[in-house]
């Protein structure tokens, strides 16, 4: 039975949105602004606006701690806007680490005439957290698995009961009938439901001549998660990934050192190819995860 304390439980709210990030600063082709390190805990989302007279990368890196270790978490080229005359970037992120840092790089052609950005914190939605459905069957389960004691918070009421816990602390939710859950273990690390993969396959790269479509190697019987990354190029390299025989013009883009995964709990692996869309001959690895 719970014991009354909060079993050292902080949860960090922001009470009104916050300027996190600004920037004009021009780049020159190639180059790299860094932005500050900001506190992002209790945020419910931190937003960026950014554009350009050329095209730029946004790289979002986050930390448990000011000091790091730090990792990438986002990374999203920007697009032409309706008007086809600015680059422009809009996305919203739901902080995973205490700290972020963010960085631009300048991957057009041209040095930047022109460039803005902005990054704003905003507050969890009502003061509450936000994560499944709104229905009442929707809730947040924090378990304290050194007692046991699970503290859920649901729209319709909410209460401490025991719990059985098999490991860390669990943020849960329901997505519709499905639970979804991240689950932090002892060392403070995110995990996931299921057990780790067993075996590990990587090819040599796949060469990507100039505006060639080629296929990459398949992936293994009893593959789980694959990674495809653009290991060589050139600041224009533009490679699109999708499945073997897919339409002309779809899948996704990446540029020199993008990576994306396919798989894992909630995904898909499926044979792929990769097409140059733009910059000199190129290479491509592909990771293969069971």
């Amino acid at each position: 039975m719970s014991d009354g304390r909060n079993h050292n439980f902080v949860i960090q709210t922001r009470q009104k949105e916050d300027a996190l990030y600004a920037s004009s600063e021009l780049l020159a082709v190639g180059a790299t602004l860094a932005l500050p390190v900001r506190l992002v805990a209790g945020y419910g989302a931190v937003k960026f606006l950014a554009f350009s007279d050329v095209m730029f990368r946004i790289r979002i890196e986050q930390a448990p701690a000011s000091d790091g270790p730090w990792t990438e978490t986002h990374r999203v080229n920007s697009g032409v806007n309706g008007g086809g005359i600015d680059q422009v970037a809009c996305l919203a992120i739901l902080p995973c680490g205490s700290f972020m840092r963010v960085f631009v790089d300048n991957i057009g052609a041209a040095a930047m005439t022109s460039f803005s950005l902005s990054g704003t914190g905003h507050p969890i939605a009502n003061g509450a957290v936000e994560i499944g459905d709104s229905s009442p069957a929707s809730n947040v389960n924090l378990r304290d698995c050194a007692t046991t004691t699970e503290a859920s918070i649901k729209p319709d009421g909410g209460g401490i009961s025991p719990s059985p816990c098999d490991g860390g602390l669990l943020v849960a939710g329901r997505d519709g009938a499905v639970q979804r859950h991240i689950r932090v273990n002892s060392g403070g690390n995110l995990t996931v439901a299921g057990a780790p993969g067993t075996s590990g396959t990587s090819p040599a790269d796949t060469p990507v001549g100039v505006g060639a479509t080629v296929p990459l190697t398949a992936p293994p019987a009893g593959t789980r998660r694959m990674t495809v990354e653009v290991t060589s190029g050139s600041a224009l390299t533009l490679i699109r990934v999708r499945e073997l025989a897919g339409a002309a013009g779809t899948g996704r883009l990446l540029v020199l050192l993008g990576s994306t995964t396919y798989g894992g709990l909630d995904g898909a692996v499926f044979p792929l190819e990769v097409e140059n869309v733009a910059g000199p001959a190129a290479t491509v690895h592909i990771d293969f995860e069971g």
